[in-house]
């Protein structure tokens, strides 16, 4: 965190001159909270015990959780800022103040997404009482928590790769139009109207397969959670 604070506050220059270079700090933020985290676990595993208190349990959640959300969501703002490039109508649209808003509607939303982990999330001591460990106790029943993830999956993780799929679609075909045009204009080097965008558009592709996982393994702990269920329902008849 203070290499990104050192970074934004010595080039100064460089960060105005983009309001993608917001979204890009924007997800370095996000990724720092998560890396305040991994030493709390680090000890926790080597230790098999949770010393760090409920308060700590349930903010590790939080900045795990946000993480998530704010990563896929920026990647979303990134993904249409890209697009938007390539337009010379534009500029209203990229101001510095947009992209400062965008990031903080981010924030909200990801904090706000991560409240039941922060609320379900419990130190649970062992049956001796020797060991603790920090773990999401769901007060739910199996169908509203399956409703829950599905409901993520698919606000989380569906619609955003959606957005990003067609930003990037978009993008590709207005790059290949305007090498189509530059071709045929090459005497005089316009190109239609077609701004630069400034970067590859694959970048948001290349860390979404990374916000699967997250989404995956929540699918597959609510299937394994219904199949235990069934399970002992059958036990018991």
């Amino acid at each position: 965190m203070h290499g990104i604070c050192t970074y934004a506050g010595r080039y100064s220059k460089i960060r105005h001159k983009s309001v993608s270079n917001y979204y890009i700090l924007n997800l370095a933020a996000a990724d720092e909270l998560l890396l305040l985290t991994l030493p709390l676990y680090c000890v926790a595993s080597y230790t098999s015990d949770w010393m760090f208190g409920e308060l700590v349990c349930k903010l590790s959640y939080v900045f795990r959780e946000s993480n998530k959300y704010t990563g896929i969501l920026t990647l979303v703002a990134l993904s249409v800022d890209r697009c938007l490039a390539s337009y010379h109508n534009s500029a209203p649209l990229r101001r510095v103040p947009v992209g400062v808003g965008v990031c903080a509607g981010v924030w909200v939303a990801s904090l706000l997404a991560s409240v039941p982990y922060a609320v379900c999330a419990t130190v649970t001591a062992s049956a001796r009482g020797r060991r603790r460990t920090c773990r999401v106790v769901w007060r739910l029943t199996t169908r509203a928590r399956r409703a829950w993830t599905y409901s993520q999956l698919a606000l989380g993780l569906a619609a955003p790769l959606a957005v990003i799929a067609g930003a990037n679609a978009v993008l590709l075909w207005r790059l290949r139009r305007r090498q189509a045009l530059q071709r045929r204009r090459s005497s005089t080097g316009t190109a239609g109207g077609l701004r630069n965008s400034g970067g590859p558009p694959s970048l948001a592709l290349r860390f979404s397969p990374t916000f699967m996982y997250y989404f995956a393994t929540a699918a597959v702990a609510v299937y394994s959670s219904q199949m235990t269920d069934c399970v002992i329902i059958r036990f018991v008849k």
